[in-house]
């Protein structure tokens, strides 16, 4: 289990350098917040969907426009 853990650790810590060195570079740090998954506007009420691809988007429709009725 720690080697998972250290091994998550030594990938991670790249990848965080990597996204704060492209916000500095875009001076965009709104993008770094955004990619750790820090944001700041939410709107009440409101609901969060993902899907990560075309067919997942195609499932969801009837779900979005049911909720977009209410």
């Amino acid at each position: 289990m720690w080697r998972y853990r250290l091994l998550l650790i030594l990938l991670a810590l790249p990848l965080v350098i990597y996204t704060g060195w492209i916000a500095l570079r875009e001076k965009d740090f709104r993008y770094f917040r955004e990619r750790l998954g820090f944001t700041t506007k939410s709107i009440p009420g409101g609901v969060w969907l993902h899907a990560a691809s075309v067919g997942e988007v195609v499932a969801v429709m009837p779900l979005i426009q049911l909720l977009a009725k209410t």
